[in-house]
C-alpha cells in the first residue's frame, strides 16, 4: 500500500511482540500481528489524552516490514487506518488511541478508537458515474497526540452528511475513527 505523504506519518513506539500469523486461505501468505506500545506523549493542550499508559496496539503486517530482530526495539511506525467508521467529536475533544473494549493486561487493541484533529486533507474525490449513489473517497492526516497517522476511507454522501452534518472533512476538524483496519507501512528503529 502506498499513501501520499507517508513520510509525515509517525507513531513513536516499541515493538513488544510479534504473533506468528496463520496461513491465509490462499495458501501463500502468513500475516503476523505486530504488537506496538506507543511511547509518544500528547503535545496538545486543548485536548484530553485518550491513550492509556498500558495500551498495546495490534496491527497486521500485510507487507512483512517488521521482522523478529526488532522485538524490544524503539522506533517509528508509519500507520494508515482504512475502512474506518468516521465521525466528528463533540467537546471535550480528545486525542490518542482508545481500546475498543475494556483493556485487560496483555490485551492488544486491534481496532481501537482513533481520536485526533485533522491536519490536512490530501485527497477528496466524489464519484457518481458508476454507482446509483454518490460515493466519497478521502485521505487525510489526523494528529492523534501521540503521533500522526494516515486515514484512507470512503463513504456515501448521505452517510457523510448524516454523520458530519456538513459536506466534507476539513483541516481543524476533531474526528473519531472506529473499527479501522490499521496497516503498518514501515517501522524505522531508533537508538
Amino acid at each position: 500500500m502506498r499513501f501520499p505523504q507517508s513520510h509525515r506519518l509517525y507513531l513513536h513506539c516499541i515493538v513488544e511482540r510479534i504473533v506468528a500469523g496463520k496461513l491465509h486461505s490462499d495458501g501463500r501468505r502468513c500475516l503476523p500481528l505486530i504488537l506496538l506500545r506507543p511511547t509518544g506523549m500528547s503535545r496538545c493542550a486543548e485536548a484530553g489524552q485518550a491513550t492509556p499508559s498500558n495500551f498495546l496496539l495490534g496491527v497486521v503486517d500485510r507487507r512483512h516490514v517488521v521482522d523478529q530482530s526488532l522485538i524490544g526495539q524503539p522506533g517509528v511506525a508509519r500507520l494508515v487506518c482504512a475502512l474506518s467508521v468516521l465521525s466528528l467529536q463533540t467537546p471535550p475533544h480528545r486525542q490518542g488511541l482508545a481500546p475498543e473494549t475494556a483493556a485487560t493486561e496483555g490485551y492488544a487493541s486491534t481496532k481501537p478508537f482513533v481520536l485526533g484533529r485533522v491536519q490536512e486533507v490530501i485527497t477528496w474525490e466524489a464519484e457518481c458515474a458508476y454507482l446509483p449513489y454518490e460515493s466519497l473517497y478521502t485521505e487525510f492526516l489526523p494528529d492523534i497526540g501521540v503521533g500522526v497517522v494516515g486515514v484512507r476511507t470512503s463513504m456515501t454522501a448521505d452517510d457523510l452528511s448524516d454523520v458530519l452534518g456538513k459536506d466534507r472533512i476539513e483541516a481543524g476538524d476533531w474526528i473519531e475513527l472506529a473499527r479501522s483496519r490499521i496497516d503498518i507501512l514501515a517501522f524505522d528503529p531508533v537508538e
